[in-house]
């Protein structure tokens, strides 16, 4: 009602019930409408729980359950991603044998999905842009069965680092790190057109994690979410330039905000006419569609917003493509 009030919504005392800065209201409303809107706000709240991502190199979910279970350790497997466990976020994982052994890692539902999305496939070449300390990296090997190459790109040398001792940890050998200095680094030409899967996880704001950390919001500013979605542009299109004649592309965020995820995939699909979107229906099966649907916000242009909710601790949107051709 109070976003609905004639004319003139009162994103003031929205404002204030959600504990949001009033211009991130009003750009949620604007933006999304009020339905959507109030999904969002309403996603913004703490979650007690942790997801695990087995790591079925070296084990099986039913395992690392029944392990848990006998250290008197409460734990659900999802009913949407086979190798995702559920455990209280009161435990630090860290500490047990099993973590220490590469037998899973600490991933969130979203993170976990993103890479059941791009689906990268054995003994072939993926890129993973902006990869940090590469936990989706380390689950496209899990899937690709650690054959192929997996070339994991980043700026920082600390995340990289970080990433080569998951990686030794997890048992995984199909790993190229790549510190870049900028987009324009002769790594990153080296790739053009030859990978078959490509995933860019842009930096953005972080409003998907404002539950968990909710001084972001009030550190954000306007400016800052423009500064973003110029990056995010750049960051897609050199992304893209990797993705071989037939490959698959998927951009993701952890937010909230159209400017990071609709509306740069819609520039980039008008910008790049040699990329179809595969549309979220033509992503997932139905039985997982209708999982994911009561937390789901589907776009027109075929990406999706899935909300922080019981199945996912984080915000994650996503969308996925496909260049045109075959592969030479």
């Amino acid at each position: 009602k109070l976003f609905e009030n004639g004319f003139f919504p009162d994103y003031s005392k929205v404002s204030i019930r959600f504990s949001h800065p009033v211009w991130i209201v009003k750009n949620l409303a604007e933006k999304k409408g009020p339905e959507n809107a109030l999904r969002a706000l309403c996603s913004s709240r703490k979650r007690d729980f942790i997801c695990l991502r087995v790591n079925t190199g070296k084990s099986k979910v039913g395992e690392i359950s029944k392990r848990l279970s006998l250290m008197g350790i409460e734990n659900e497997v999802s009913p949407i991603i086979s190798n995702c466990l559920y455990i209280s976020n009161k435990i630090k994982v860290s500490n047990f044998d099993a973590y220490r052994e590469g037998l899973f890692e600490i991933q969130d539902f979203g993170s976990q999905l993103i890479v059941k999305l791009l689906n990268p496939r054995p003994y072939s070449l993926v890129v993973d842009f902006c990869c940090g300390a590469g936990g989706k990296a380390l689950a496209s090997s899990a899937m690709m069965k650690n054959t192929g190459l997996i070339y994991a790109v980043d700026v920082s040398s600390k995340r990289i680092d970080e990433l080569k001792k998951r990686a030794k940890r997890a048992g995984v050998t199909n790993l190229c790190p790549l510190v870049v200095s900028s987009l324009k680094d002769s790594k990153i030409e080296n790739l053009s057109q030859r990978a078959s899967f490509v995933l860019v996880d842009v930096p953005c704001t972080g409003s998907g994690t404002f539950g968990q950390f909710p001084h972001l919001k009030w550190k954000l500013t306007r400016k800052k979410l423009a500064e973003y979605k110029r990056n995010q542009n750049d960051i897609l299109n050199k992304g893209a330039s990797c993705v071989a004649k037939g490959g698959f592309l998927v951009y993701a965020t952890c937010s909230i905000f159209e400017e990071e995820n609709d509306i740069v995939t819609e520039e980039f699909l008008e910008r790049n006419e040699d990329f179809d979107s595969v549309g979220w229906k033509g992503c997932f099966p139905a039985r997982v569609r209708e999982g994911l649907a009561p937390w789901l916000e589907e776009s027109g242009s075929g990406g999706a917003l899935l909300y922080s909710s019981p199945v996912s601790k984080y915000s994650f949107y996503f969308h996925k493509f496909v260049r045109k051709g075959k592969f030479s």
